[in-house]
């Protein structure tokens, strides 16, 4: 069985806490995969690990009485209650054999959903709505909030646009410059968010013909962020998605204001629902409202 731990999977260490795995990542210097994974106790702190130690099996002659057979093993939405929200109940098995795979295609299917409800946060919520934008080319959803230029596929109605802005450490040369161009961050060690280089940062490097230096590919725009404020680089994200974040880093906008369309997409349809077209006409009233468009 393939142990590589994906994005958004539930894991139980052997100490019986609770985490989720963020991203398997690369060392830009060594080349080795790290697992970069957030405890789900506590302040949810963030932490890298080897590939290799994070599979591994337990060490037996420091751990004799521990159950699991693995350091990790993977759990479920189902049994997430069962081990409550603290991971402190005893284990119960050994999970590592347990294939995703094996579950009823119902709960495969709505697993995305049992995850949302389950989020207590809302940095959580917004990882799995990420991982939604499929459902709605399988009709599962009506329409989802996206980038437009993320959602080329789809109808889109405009709903605002949202500035790039560099995120620092509070201790980066950069944090004590009032104003920040896009040449400042040619060659920086940089953390690269979510969308790699296929959408909004990528076109604004090609066009500013930037060329940072790549420490770390991340698929989750809150770790990302926590290994800024750990000093591992710096990034470039949307500033709506820096709106009260719970991490001590400097947001500088840049002097040219690169900006992305936001909007809602949907599938084009001979015929909308009701109940879709009311909504639409919602958005668009309240974008303007709020001066959004």
């Amino acid at each position: 069985m393939n142990r590589i731990p994906q994005p958004g999977t539930f894991y139980r260490h052997f100490k019986n806490k609770l985490y989720q795995v963020i991203a398997v990542a690369t060392h830009s210097e060594t080349g080795e995969k790290m697992v970069v994974y957030q405890a789900l106790y506590g302040d949810y702190q963030v932490y890298v690990r080897p590939l290799e130690m994070f599979i591994s099996p337990v060490d037996r002659e420091k751990y004799p009485d521990v159950e699991q057979e693995y350091r990790f093993e993977q759990v479920f939405p189902g049994q997430m209650n069962e081990l409550g929200k603290n991971g402190n109940k005893p284990a119960t098995g050994n999970l590592a054999e347990y294939d995703q795979t094996q579950q009823p295609e119902e709960q495969m299917s709505h697993e995305w959903l049992e995850r949302f409800l389950d989020a207590d946060r809302p940095e959580d919520q917004l990882a799995v709505l990420k991982q939604m934008e499929g459902h709605v080319t399988q009709k599962e959803l009506d329409c989802i909030f996206v980038s437009q230029y993320v959602a080329k596929d789809f109808q889109n109605l405009p709903v605002g646009t949202d500035e790039l802005v560099l995120v620092t450490s509070l201790d980066h040369p950069l944090a004590d410059q009032l104003t920040v161009s896009f040449a400042d961050i040619d060659g920086q060690d940089f953390v690269l968010s979510a969308d790699d280089f296929d959408y909004e940062t990528g076109k604004l490097f090609r066009l500013n013909h930037i060329t940072p230096n790549v420490r770390f590919r991340i698929n989750e725009d809150y770790t990302a962020i926590k290994m800024v404020e750990q000093g591992f680089g710096i990034t470039v994200l949307p500033k709506l998605l820096l709106h009260n974040i719970p991490f001590n880093v400097c947001v500088r906008s840049f002097t040219e204001h690169f900006r992305r369309n936001l909007s809602v997409a949907y599938l084009d349809t001979p015929e909308l629902s009701p109940a879709l077209d009311k909504f639409l006409t919602f958005v668009t009233k309240w974008a303007k409202e709020c001066k959004l468009i």
